[in-house]
């Protein structure tokens, strides 16, 4: 009865968590799909990348702090030691709250693509001659004349063409460190959606307003689990304490 509580409790908080990302991103697809209605173009939302790549980087999260803990620890027992450390980071509940925000994301970013692939049927690029004279009045000549002497090397333009792809490999592993991020609430609100800044905010005005015995029935001040503690982990000991649950402020 307890476990079915806390599964409960921990889809609510997950819901409750990722609910304006959620609307937010069905917004942004519902838009995309009136113009792909309008424009005639297909909005593709293609999960045999996307899913993968959050897999892979919730791994890559996960995997290398593990051993990292084990380097550091060097327990006697590591089956045990492994126990323990998975009680404590909980990465099955991380996976549940990240999940929904995780699977928006991923819909957000393939609607973004099927739109951006679109703008020349929306409005075609009849700009772009202005623009090149633009640059070449500007500088005397075509800008990619005169970076082509440096960048033109084959090692700088592998050196280009591998920041370009890390970059994307970082911006996949933030979005899914953060999705996975819930010992800072408030941070990770911050990142995924900024609108709920203000009410939060005004929310801990009137607490501080009110003072610490007045908000004895707000929702705020109910027990909530955090569900996970610290990624990274602190201390000595040759194993980690097991997680407590913990009031979400």
């Amino acid at each position: 009865m307890r476990y079915s509580r806390d599964i409960r409790a921990l889809i609510s908080h997950s819901m409750r968590e990722n609910a304006v990302l959620v609307a937010v991103v069905l917004l942004h697809l519902a838009v995309a799909v009136l113009l792909a209605r309008h424009y005639h173009f297909h909005v593709a939302l293609d999960w045999s990348v996307q899913l993968p790549l959050f897999i892979t980087c919730y791994l890559l999260l996960l995997v290398p702090a593990y051993f990292w803990m084990l380097a550091r620890h060097r327990p006697a027992r590591p089956i045990r030691f492994t126990t323990e450390l998975l009680k404590r980071w909980r990465p099955h509940e991380r996976l549940v709250v990240a999940l929904p925000a995780l699977v928006a994301l991923g819909v957000f970013i393939s609607a973004f693509g099927s739109l951006k692939s679109a703008i020349p049927r929306m409005e075609p690029y009849h700009l772009d001659p202005l623009f090149s004279h633009m640059d070449t009045a500007i500088h005397g000549e075509a800008p990619w004349r005169l970076l082509q002497p440096i960048l033109g090397h084959p090692l700088f333009s592998f050196i280009l063409n591998g920041a370009y792809e890390l970059w994307m490999a970082v911006f996949y592993l933030a979005l899914c460190a953060v999705a996975i991020w819930v010992d800072e609430l408030e941070l990770r609100r911050r990142f995924l959606h900024p609108a709920t800044r203000l009410p939060a905010s005004a929310r801990r005005e009137q607490q501080s307003e009110r003072g610490p015995g007045d908000g004895a029935g707000d929702e705020s001040q109910q027990e909530r689990p955090t569900f996970v503690v610290d990624f990274v982990m602190h201390g000595s000991s040759s194993a980690p304490p097991p997680v407590r649950l913990e009031t979400v402020r």
